[in-house]
């Protein structure tokens, strides 16, 4: 019997059976709750009201909670029990139990055998997408941070400004390539804990990299390019998020504190003066005000977040005029600017697997490694790892093209559990285009609004038309073409992989691409459209700016452009994701707006 195979099966009726569970214990005590109300509203008040549990939305809580009264608002529950287990992050992130499904509408440049259609998951639960995503801490090139001061000619946004906002909130463990800049780059106290992730074949990788003439370095410190390990979300075997790190330890103890689970927010309340004063919301479809002395903070997402504003009169005119919704400020830039990184995928057969280096069980180390994980005080072993483990940051001649020589533009990464196709154990290699020129958008579905008559409980699933418009753009093809011929290089002309009979499975090319010259340009031009997928790092649809940019909606204090007391802080006011992936950037974001906030309004 295939025991992995046994238990994996399983997780997706377990994710619903406590999906299930926790949002009946919630309604129940939600009724408890309201039931003085008489089935009308009871207005509260707090300083801070916070729009979404997300990356951004929990630190935020956490944070500001130590010193004024939040309400923080989500959406899901807490987080299922599968949602700590590093294994198992590509069926929790597939579950609609606990993730938003958005549909797109058809592309053109990727995603062919599909027929253009792709549905991409975020997290509907405490933690957001930070309780579903594959754990990887990568902050990013510097350059990404230092182009955020650029764009808003705002200095404290540079990479050297914002080091200290990563230091503060990090608790980094682990092993370092340059252990000396430990005390320079990485913060060691923070309520966030972090590991690197270094199993065996790291070293395999690394080797291979300095064999190509690649640097090797930390991705958490000064990289400009190179390989790398990467460094993983995980404590003890678990998950780390800024849920568990900045509000689940502090729920039932901190009086300042208000956690308020499967709310769906409407609207923001504005008066007359152009100033948020509160929100409306459904408690389990029960309706609810509450009003915020300070300020309201929507940190709903990159999808979510530019449909809240919508709904509250902001964003473009002309789309508020059809949906009927009166426009109290005209932002032709909510919703645009859709953002996100494209990858494709190749597949590897290994002759001679080197499994001193490759992370495998047989069924019955399995059945042993399982028992540990359940049974012992130290959670680690076969269910505890992540697939991906090395790294590489490289610039593409596109970048360099565009003067952009040590700001890298691809990340490459290969999968440390190989799996058994038909008679031969496969690995496979993804390759990223980490800044890509091409440019969506997240429409609003004015039909379904008003065919809804304006109840934002219809779900915003069904009010945004999602179009990535990835790989649009000729640079962009032509760079992850570049970045497939190096990812062949690395795997069939470096040592470490030509000792193990490594070969591309090029008989599994997509149907389309038949007849066409393997590895020409043409045939990965069809491969690309054909096999093009998505990352989860979303960004830029309420992207902060310059006063002088028509498509900025926010500025570079977050403050929605025209509106007093609104911010927005979460991915959608990124202009762009870094370099790497999406997390951490997110949550020093929200650190950064903590500080500034606690600072403006003075803490107690």
């Amino acid at each position: 019997m295939n025991l992995t195979f046994f238990i994996t099966a399983s997780i997706a009726l377990t994710i619903q059976k406590y999906a299930d569970k926790y949002r009946e214990e919630d309604l129940s005590k939600t009724l408890a709750d309201l039931e003085s109300d008489r089935s009308l509203p009871r207005i509260k008040t707090y300083d801070f009201i916070i729009v979404g549990g997300g990356e951004a939305g929990c630190l935020l809580a956490g944070r500001l909670s130590e010193h004024f009264s939040v309400l923080l608002l989500e959406s899901g529950g807490s987080p299922v029990p599968a949602t700590y287990n590093p294994y198992l992050d590509l069926q929790v992130a597939a579950h609609p139990a606990i993730n938003f499904m958005y549909p797109s509408v058809r592309q053109e440049n990727f995603a062919g055998e599909n027929g253009g259609f792709i549905t991409v998951p975020t997290g509907r639960m405490l933690g957001g997408s930070g309780s579903h995503n594959a754990f990887v801490y990568n902050r990013g090139s510097p350059l990404d941070y230092d182009h955020f001061a650029n764009l808003t000619g705002d200095e404290s946004w540079s990479y050297r400004e914002m080091l200290q906002h990563f230091k503060s909130f990090e608790s980094f463990h682990g092993k370092l390539i340059h252990e000396e800049e430990r005390a320079q780059y990485y913060g060691t106290t923070g309520p966030l804990f972090t590991e690197t992730d270094w199993p065996p074949l790291v070293d395999g990788w690394l080797r291979s990299g300095e064999e190509l003439g690649f640097q090797i370095g930390d991705s958490n410190g000064f990289l400009e390019d190179g390989f790398s390990p990467e460094v993983k979300l995980v404590k003890n075997g678990e998950r780390v998020s800024s849920f568990t790190a900045f509000v689940k330890p502090f729920e039932s103890t901190r009086t300042l504190l208000k956690v308020l689970r499967y709310s769906d927010v409407q609207t923001v309340l504005i008066d007359a003066h152009k100033r948020a004063y509160g929100v409306t919301y459904f408690r389990h479809g029960i309706p609810q005000i509450a009003h915020a002395s300070k300020e309201v903070i929507i940190s709903a997402g990159t999808f979510s977040s530019p449909l809240l504003l919508i709904r509250s009169g902001i964003g473009p005119r002309e789309v508020l005029t059809k949906a009927g919704i009166p426009v109290t400020q005209d932002l032709a830039g909510v919703g645009q600017n859709f953002r996100n990184h494209p990858t494709i995928r190749l597949s590897f057969n290994i002759g001679r697997p080197d499994w001193t280096l490759f992370s495998l069980l047989g069924e019955s180390q399995v059945e042993k490694e399982l028992t540990l994980y359940q049974n012992g005080d130290e959670r680690k072993g076969f269910f505890t790892e992540m697939d991906f483990s090395p790294q590489a940051f490289l610039v593409s001649k596109v970048a360099k093209s565009r003067g952009e020589i040590t700001w890298p533009d691809i990340r490459i990464m290969l999968n440390q559990h190989p799996a058994m196709v038909g008679n031969e154990w496969t690995v496979t290699m993804g390759v990223v285009l980490t800044r890509p020129m091409s440019v969506g958008r997240i429409g609003f579905n004015v039909t379904e609004y008003l065919s809804s008559g304006g109840d934002s409980a219809a779900g915003d699933v069904k009010m945004a038309v999602v179009d990535h418009r990835q790989l649009s753009r000729e640079e962009d093809i032509e760079a992850i073409m570049e970045g497939l011929r190096l990812g062949l290089k690395v795997m069939e002309d470096t040592s470490t992989f030509k000792a193990m009979n490594v070969r591309w499975r090029s008989e599994d090319s997509p149907v389309a691409c038949a007849g066409l010259p393997l590895r020409s340009d043409a045939y990965w031009r069809c491969y690309i459209k054909q096999r093009g997928g998505l990352t989860h790092h979303f960004s830029g649809t309420c992207k902060m700016g310059r006063n002088s940019d028509p498509l900025a909606v926010v500025d570079s204090n977050l403050r929605v452009r025209g509106i007093q007391n609104l911010r927005v802080a979460d991915a959608s006011i990124l202009p762009q994701p870094n370099d790497a992936t999406i997390v951490a950037q997110v949550m020093v974001t929200a650190e950064k707006l903590a500080r500034d906030l606690l600072r403006v309004h003075h803490r107690r």
